[in-house]
């Protein structure tokens, strides 16, 4: 049985979601099929490179949605949201016209 509390996940469904990074002001912002594997490899610092660098603080934001499409035009109006309060990251920023991020900042 695939139900959502917290441990497992909804058959067929996406959270979208916000990470407030740690050593920034900034969100990483993305969907995924398993919410509580993808937030365990964020926090391990295998999700992605900015939250590897940057570390989770913590989920800011979670939605269950219906459908893939739904899914991805939710984290676009996300990004575009949350882009206004710092600096953000997550597959939906390259669909954006101005750069979110500069490459420099991942020097360390």
């Amino acid at each position: 049985m695939t139900i959502y509390d917290g441990q497992f996940y909804i058959m067929n469904k996406f959270t979208v979601y916000v990470l407030e990074l740690n050593k920034i002001k900034g969100f990483y912002i993305g969907f995924s099929k398993k919410f509580i594997y993808r937030l365990w490899s964020h926090i391990n610092g295998d999700g992605s490179i900015v939250t590897k660098t940057y570390g989770v603080k913590r989920t800011v934001y979670k939605e269950v949605i219906d459908n893939l499409l739904e899914a991805k035009k939710k984290e676009h109006e996300l990004v575009r949201k949350y882009s206004n309060l710092g600096f953000c990251w997550g597959s939906g920023t390259s669909r954006l016209n101005k750069p979110l991020f500069n490459k420099k900042q991942f020097i360390l």
